[in-house]
């Protein structure tokens, strides 16, 4: 029997973040395990050379996009397609190249985009949902959301247009990493019985932890930018005095404010963008993870890795986030609109952080296992493929 053949199709940022390495991750796994995995790619980057009339243009449909996407797909004959992100290089012509093949089609959803032109339902520091469920999302273009109000109205086009020629009906299955995103997405009126929940998965620790008490800080681990909540919990810290070591791993526009910061306050150290492979030593000899995001996050993958070195991890109580963490057995699921409430709780993890947290660090390994492993989600994402075949 020949094995499955997938295509994956994807655009990649203009800077990696955690869409280009769950596609990463998942194209390994699955030729881990003997599937035959073919990646056409796109990138971002390439914007820069193209005239502003062609990058306008595109944003609505990318004829090269499409015909290169039909091209190849027909020239290897794939059981399914599995798209991630189309934006803005590629555009959402690769849809229709695929369908156009009567190929079955995957699609990941990894933010917000389709109902909200900067795709992150977030604007001047809250979350936001002005746009969700409209024919037209003019909210965005009124306040500028993706790039200023010209950037913004081309967004918000695209989005009507396709609309129209109902693009969003064409995927067999769409892949929400939560219950929270298929949720937002179905109160919008998208359709129901498209949709299945499949979580991203963390790869195994590469830096396990070695002794269980060695717990020396507490980490922040992500992209350095407003809706991240970085800039919040730092004033926490030094509104409620604490002294407790804080290291932040990460990089991204508030790295500069960051770096300032840490140069006064001897409880703060950055340490910059890290490789995996850091990133896994830092959590290696962390006492818990702090993951206090202002926006809707689509999932947390910080968190899943958290939890795979055995690291509990307090988390705001909305998006994807409060559904990861149960509370008081994997880590805290604390209100934004309640710094003493997160004071109490860091300064509870740190007193506790040799008695009380190793046992709350096997739970959280334990739920790795369950629902988080690669093996878990390969099965998941095989029985996707097939559905969509079906």
């Amino acid at each position: 029997m020949n094995a499955m053949r997938v295509a994956v199709l994807h655009t990649f940022y203009r800077y990696p973040g955690g869409e280009d390495r769950v596609v990463h991750d998942e194209i390994a796994l699955l030729r881990q395990h003997g599937v035959a995995v073919r990646l056409l790619k796109w990138d971002n980057r390439a914007l820069e050379a193209w005239p502003l009339h062609h990058r306008a243009a595109r944003l609505l449909w990318n004829p090269v996009a499409y015909r290169r996407a039909v091209a190849w797909l027909q020239s290897w004959r794939p059981h399914v397609v599995h798209v991630h992100n189309t934006f803005p290089a590629a555009s959402l012509a690769v849809w229709h190249a695929v369908r156009r093949l009567g190929l079955p089609l995957v699609v990941t959803v990894h933010n917000y985009r389709w109902l909200c032109p900067n795709g992150l339902l977030f604007r001047q520091g809250r979350p936001c949902r002005a746009c969700v469920g409209r024919r037209v999302a003019w909210p965005a273009v009124v306040h500028g959301c993706w790039r200023g109000r010209a950037a913004s109205a081309g967004v918000a086009l695209m989005l009507a247009w396709h609309r129209r020629r109902e693009t969003w009906s064409l995927p067999q299955r769409y892949i929400a990493p939560s219950h929270f995103v298929r949720r937002v997405f179905q109160q919008a009126g998208w359709h129901t019985h498209h949709w299945v929940v499949k979580p991203h998965f963390a790869p195994r620790p590469l830096r396990p932890r070695t002794d269980p008490t060695a717990r020396q800080y507490a980490l922040f681990v992500g992209r350095l930018s407003p809706e991240k909540g970085l800039r919040w919990l730092v004033h926490l810290w030094q509104e409620a005095k604490l002294r407790i070591p804080l290291v932040v791993v990460g990089d991204g526009p508030d790295a500069p404010w960051v770096a300032q910061v840490a140069q006064r306050q001897p409880w703060l150290r950055w340490a910059g963008q890290q490789s995996p492979a850091q990133v896994s030593a830092w959590m290696a000899k962390a006492a818990f993870l702090v993951a206090p995001s202002q926006a809707y996050e689509t999932f947390g993958r910080v968190v899943v890795e958290g939890f795979a070195h055995g690291l509990p991890v307090l988390v705001s109580q909305h998006g994807a986030l409060a559904e990861l963490v149960t509370p008081e057995r994997t880590g805290w699921v604390l209100p934004l609109g309640e710094p003493d409430a997160w004071a109490q709780a860091i300064v509870t993890a740190w007193e506790k952080r040799t008695t009380w947290l190793p046992d709350m660090g096997r739970s959280a390994q334990k739920i790795y296992e369950q629902h988080y492993s690669p093996e878990v989600n390969l099965r998941q994402l095989l029985r996707i493929y097939h559905e969509a075949q079906e």
